[in-house]
């Protein structure tokens, strides 16, 4: 078994999962800046009720403070998005290991997940003692489609066109793989095939 020959265990977007797992100085330098920038809008409307904050310096304090308070808590925020994603899918695929392998002891961690998913590496484990199998991220783009324009009747004038446009994200999917032994090589793909079939569609 290979890539192109693998089993789907866990399918998810960008929209499911954004890297914000662990905390990112550049991440957090970014969204102060635009609280930042919030921060100095709001100091403005405070001017008109109160006086203190008609000072530049106070309004330059004021917006840093306010900036780096809600940056760091959007920062903290989306790392326990992501924590509690990786927890939530490191546990579905810790059962469908202890099914398919009959061994409890084999785990993948949320750390280990994420080094999965963001660098080129593979997680192996055994089928009933017999090694050969491995979890493996694959990545995918999805492409935009081409835009599409429609005409709508308005009546008596002339036809508008409506420019739909559809936006792109990625996709990625955790796969069971496996490269058979050198050994016992039919052996290992009726166990494969049994196991399979037996925990992984159910």
């Amino acid at each position: 078994m290979n890539h192109e020959d693998h089993i789907t265990v866990e399918e998810f977007t960008s929209e499911d999962w954004n890297g914000n797992a662990s905390f990112s100085v550049a991440r957090f330098i970014a969204s102060s800046f635009m609280f930042g920038i919030l921060g100095s809008i709001v100091a403005l409307i405070l001017m008109i009720f109160l006086p203190d904050m008609r000072n530049p310096a106070a309004v330059m304090l004021f917006s840093t403070a306010f900036g780096l308070i809600f940056g760091l808590m959007f920062q903290l925020a989306q790392r326990t998005r992501g924590k509690i994603f990786l927890s939530d899918v490191s546990t579905k695929i810790n059962v469908i290991l202890a099914e398919l392998g009959r061994d409890e002891s084999q785990t993948i961690t949320p750390e280990q997940l994420k080094e999965l998913i963001e660098a080129d590496v593979y997680f192996p484990f055994t089928v009933e003692g017999i090694a050969g199998m491995y979890l493996v991220v694959r990545e995918h783009q999805d492409v935009d489609p081409p835009l599409q324009s429609e005409q709508t009747d308005t009546g008596p004038e002339e036809p508008q066109e409506v420019v739909k446009a559809h936006s792109a994200h990625k996709r990625w999917q955790i796969l069971i793989a496996a490269e058979a032994p050198q050994y016992a090589t039919e052996s290992f793909d009726r166990l494969l095939d049994a196991a399979t079939r037996t925990d992984i569609t159910e």
